[in-house]
């Protein structure tokens, strides 16, 4: 998870140099469901 966010500030600079998105549209969009299910299942598994 942690991963994910650290990577989100070099890629985003990237983005923003080449005008558009490196991985396309759907790669980040995998990336952000994946994100909220992680810290959606981190939060369960702390109820129990």
């Amino acid at each position: 998870m942690a991963l994910a966010i650290v990577a989100q500030i070099p890629y985003r600079i990237l983005c923003l140099r080449r005008g558009a998105p490196v991985l396309g549209t759907l790669a980040p969009k995998i990336v952000a469901f994946a994100l909220i299910f992680l810290l959606f299942a981190n939060w369960l598994v702390a109820l129990l």
